[in-house]
């Protein structure tokens, strides 16, 4: 991550979630903030895919433990890891704090 990344302040939900409401493209793996905007009309899922999880946390999907009913099940590849490095912008501190969000 740069320092000049726009994107460096978001270090928790809270702030991550005020991102999403201003329409910036984002997603949350494991504690990486995914910018999906910079790749999603690349995604060979699909770019609705992709926007189907903006502002959400995607571990589960993204390592094949529960899969989409609107996907074909899959588990990713190392170039999809290598994405998630190059698109990563920022780094939510403490994600287990935050857990409750999630729980569905």
């Amino acid at each position: 991550m740069k320092a000049s990344n726009p994107f460096s302040q978001i270090n928790d939900y809270p702030k991550f979630f005020e991102a999403i409401k201003q329409g910036e493209k984002l997603l949350v793996l494991e504690d990486k903030v995914i910018n999906v905007g910079l790749f999603a009309s690349e995604h060979p899922g699909g770019e609705a895919i992709m926007n189907d999880y903006i502002g959400c946390e995607i571990s589960r999907y993204f390592y094949g433990a529960h899969q989409n009913p609107q996907a074909k099940e899959h588990t990713h590849k190392e170039p999809a890891y290598n994405r998630v490095k190059e698109y990563q912008v920022a780094r939510i501190e403490n994600p287990l704090k935050y857990q409750i969000f999630f729980l569905q």
